[in-house]
């Protein structure tokens, strides 16, 4: 009997060693609140700042205060953008294992999805227009690792091919046409191989033949 008694004190010290150590942690007993480690994704229109905080959103004042939780649903959101009125946020949103674009009211309220695709979809930005979100998707890569741009519309609908601008692409800039008189050059596709550039290969070989006459 005195054993099991001795056995049973040995365990109950052995749970409260730890408990002790835990209460005299300097973090717990004095946390600090401007501890931001765990806070990311923020975006600041006017005298608001959105950011993401353990898969959350909130929103907090800029000069500081207390946060207000808009998101308390099951998921994961990231990626908050601010709409150039203010009044919506734009954010990524994983509720069945997938990121897809979804919008909520800057006051809170319940998220709207926008985009219903397997591709993964990251919110980068609003359209200056206020109309449409910029998003990055594979969705339309071969490999699923080349990621494109893409806007859809706050009201719903097809998402978008964003092109690329003529400065960022000069193989989209449009070129004066040819003469009459004139062959017109070539057209090269970016990234392609012209046929006189590509091997002819027979089998395993891989040595270049050269092309018959005409």
């Amino acid at each position: 009997m005195k054993m099991r008694l001795l056995i049973l004190t040995l365990g109950l010290c052995a749970m409260a060693a730890p408990l002790a150590t835990l209460a005299a942690d300097p973090v717990l007993e004095a946390p600090d609140h401007m501890d931001m480690r765990l806070l990311r994704n923020p975006d600041i229109h006017g005298a608001r700042i959105v950011f993401t905080y353990a898969g959350n959103l909130w929103t907090v004042s800029s000069t500081g205060g207390r946060a207000t939780r808009l998101t308390s649903s099951e998921g994961f959101q990231s990626q908050p953008k601010f709409s150039p009125d203010g009044k919506s946020i734009a954010f990524s949103g994983n509720y069945d294992g997938n990121n897809d674009v979804y919008l909520i009211p800057t006051e809170g309220g319940a998220p709207r999805r926008l985009t219903y695709h397997p591709g993964w979809d990251r919110v980068i930005d609003w359209q200056p227009d206020g109309k449409s979100i910029r998003f990055q998707s594979p969705r339309q890569s071969n490999t699923g690792r080349d990621l494109q741009l893409f806007t859809v519309e706050v009201g719903g609908g097809l998402p978008r091919f964003l092109r690329c601008p003529p400065p960022a692409c000069p193989a989209t800039t449009p070129t004066a046409p040819a003469s009459p008189t004139t062959a017109s050059p070539a057209k090269t596709v970016p990234g392609s191989v012209t046929r006189a550039a590509w091997p002819r290969t027979s089998g395993s070989s891989t040595s270049s033949r050269a092309n018959p006459p005409a």
